[in-house]
C-alpha cells in the first residue's frame, strides 16, 4: 500500500473508491528500479461498514504483462497477414456452398478482379459471385468444387467471369472445404486471380505450334517440288550438251530454281518465329510483286489490281501468295490468266485470287 500511495493516479482512484465507485480493469504500467516495464490491471471496489459507510478500499492488481504482448503480437501477425492480403494480385475469400457462392469474406483485390467493392459480393449485398460466372461455366465450377468437398481435398480450375464493365475474364481459383470437429462443411477459402493473360499466351504457343507444323510440310514440299524440277532441266541438259542456246535456257532456269529455293530456306526462318515476332504493317501491291518476280510462268499472263491497300498482318503474308500462285501452276491444269484484286466491302478489305484453269472437281472439294 506505501508503494501504490507514491503514485500519482492513486489518490484519484481512492476518492472515486471511497464515493462509492467501481473500478474495473485499468490498465497501468509501471517501470521497475532495472528498468524492466511491467504492465498491470487494477481494479477497485469500496468496502463498508454495517453501517454502510467506507471503511476501506479492496484493490486486486493483476500481471498482464505476457498477455498484453500476446495481444499486440496477434494484431501485428493480423495486420501484416491483412497487408499481404491486399496486395495480392486477386481476390482471398471465404464462402458458402451454395449455388450463389455467397461470400462471408473477400480481400480488396476483389475490385480489381471483378470491379466490385468488397461490401458489394459479401452477402450478395449488390450482386453474388455466382452470377458473374458465365453462364456456360457455371456446372463446370460446380461439379469441381463439390467434387473436392466428396474427396476432402483442395480443388483448382480455370473459368470466366463477367466484370462490372461487362468485360469476360479467364480466372484461376484453388480453395478447399473447411470442416468443424464433427466433420460438417462450414465453408469454402480460396484465391482466385485473374488468368486472362496466361490463357492469352497458350492459345497463342497452340496457334503457333497448329502454324508451324502447317508451314513445315508445305515448304517442305515446295522445296521437294524445287528439287524434282531442277533434277529434270540436269537430265535435260545431258540430252542438250551441243546445244550452247538450249543450254543457256536451261542454265537460266536451274538459275530460277536455285534462288526459289534460297527464298523458300530464308522463309523458314521467319516462321520459326511465329508467336514472338508481331505483324506488320504490309503494302499487298508489294507483297504480290515480289512473288511474282520469283516465277517464271511463259504463256500465262498475270492481272495484278490489288492497289496501295496496306494490310496489318503476319510476315508469313508472302507465303500466302506463293502457295496461290504454286497451286495454280502446279494442279490447274492449263492456266492462261492469274488476278489479283482487292475489293472494299462491309468496311472490310477482301483480296480475290483466281485463275482460268480446271479448278477443283467438285467431288474432291470435300476433302479438302
Amino acid at each position: 500500500r506505501a508503494i501504490l500511495e507514491r503514485w500519482p493516479i492513486y489518490n484519484a482512484i481512492r476518492q472515486r473508491v471511497y464515493s462509492g465507485e467501481i473500478i474495473s480493469g485499468i490498465e497501468l504500467q509501471r517501470v521497475t528500479k532495472k528498468g524492466v516495464k511491467i504492465d498491470f490491471s487494477l481494479s477497485a471496489a469500496p468496502i463498508y461498514y454495517d453501517s454502510g459507510t467506507v471503511t476501506g478500499v479492496l484493490l486486486i492488481i493483476e500481471d498482464i504483462t505476457e498477455k498484453k504482448a500476446a495481444v499486440q503480437a496477434l494484431a501485428e501477425n493480423r495486420r501484416v497477414l491483412d497487408t499481404l492480403i491486399d496486395n495480392l494480385p486477386g481476390m482471398v475469400y471465404r464462402c458458402r456452398n451454395d449455388p450463389d457462392w455467397t461470400m462471408e469474406f473477400v480481400s480488396g483485390g476483389c475490385l480489381d478482379l471483378t470491379g466490385y467493392a468488397p461490401e458489394a459480393l459479401v452477402l450478395n449485398h449488390t450482386v453474388s459471385y455466382g452470377s458473374l460466372i458465365l453462364p456456360e461455366d457455371r456446372q463446370l465450377v460446380s461439379d469441381v468444387v463439390q467434387q473436392g468437398i466428396d474427396h476432402r481435398q483442395p480443388f483448382q480450375m480455370e473459368y470466366r467471369i463477367t466484370d462490372k464493365a461487362g468485360q469476360v475474364w479467364w480466372v484461376w481459383e484453388q480453395g478447399r472445404g473447411v470442416f468443424n470437429d464433427e466433420g460438417v462443411l462450414v465453408a469454402l477459402e480460396g484465391y482466385i486471380t485473374n488468368n486472362s493473360e496466361h490463357k492469352r499466351a497458350e492459345d497463342a504457343l497452340r496457334q503457333a505450334n497448329k502454324k508451324l507444323n502447317l508451314l513445315s510440310g508445305i515448304t517442305r514440299h515446295d522445296i521437294k517440288n524445287q528439287l524434282f524440277s531442277l533434277k529434270a532441266f540436269l537430265e535435260i541438259s545431258k540430252e542438250h550438251t551441243t546445244d550452247p542456246e538450249q543450254i543457256s535456257r536451261l542454265i537460266e532456269k536451274k538459275e530460277k530454281i536455285v534462288d526459289t529455293l534460297e527464298q523458300q530456306i530464308e522463309f523458314t526462318r521467319e516462321y520459326g518465329d511465329i508467336g514472338v515476332n508481331e505483324p506488320v504493317w504490309q503494302v499487298i501491291g508489294a507483297v504480290v510483286a515480289k512473288v511474282l518476280g520469283s516465277w517464271q510462268m511463259p504463256g500465262i499472263t498475270v492481272e495484278a489490281e490489288t492497289g496501295d491497300y496496306e494490310v496489318f498482318a503476319d510476315p508469313l503474308l508472302e507465303r500466302v501468295f506463293f502457295n496461290l500462285l504454286d497451286n495454280s501452276l502446279r494442279h490447274g491444269g492449263k492456266v492462261s490468266h492469274i488476278r489479283l484484286f482487292s475489293t472494299a466491302q462491309n468496311n472490310e478489305l477482301v483480296v480475290v485470287y483466281e485463275d482460268d484453269g480446271t479448278g477443283i472437281p467438285e467431288a474432291d472439294k470435300p476433302f479438302i
